[in-house]
């Protein structure tokens, strides 16, 4: 993660307030995420607060798989994992080319999913700095 990553994650919003990276039993999900991504769990294990302009909730390692379940992911956008919300019906997920995207989570329609970033520190850059004057 770049450091500009780190400094945005790194407040009282931050799941892991230990300061000790989380070794991650990776082999227990079965799910493949972007470098960048695990870096995040291990270090923050979760956000879940304001992020620049915008609310999120990134889920911890430990809630990933009942989250995917939850949603049932597999069934409606089985080429996504979810690792999160904006808090207001907006899912977050990782597609099938490490790409970071959005999609309602109201409206099952695979037109409807926008690819945010193409790497993890890209994505929280997206969230940090959102617009939320601009419509989209």
């Amino acid at each position: 993660m770049k450091q500009i990553t780190i400094e945005r994650l790194s407040t009282s919003e931050a799941k892991n307030q230990t300061g000790q990276r989380i070794k991650h039993d990776w082999g227990t999900l079965p799910y493949v995420f972007p470098l960048e991504y695990m870096e995040f769990l291990e270090q923050f294990n979760g956000y879940c607060g304001i992020l620049g302009t915008s609310y999120v909730d990134l889920a911890q390692f430990e809630e990933l798989t009942r989250l995917n379940e939850d949603y049932e992911m597999e069934k409606w956008f089985p080429d996504m994992t979810m690792i999160g919300t904006d808090g207001g019906g907006m899912g977050y997920a990782i597609n099938q080319n490490a790409q970071f995207v959005t999609y309602d989570q109201c409206n099952i329609d695979m037109d409807d999913i926008k690819v945010l970033a193409d790497n993890f520190d890209s994505f929280v850059d997206y969230i940090y700095t959102y617009d939320w004057g601009d419509g989209e």
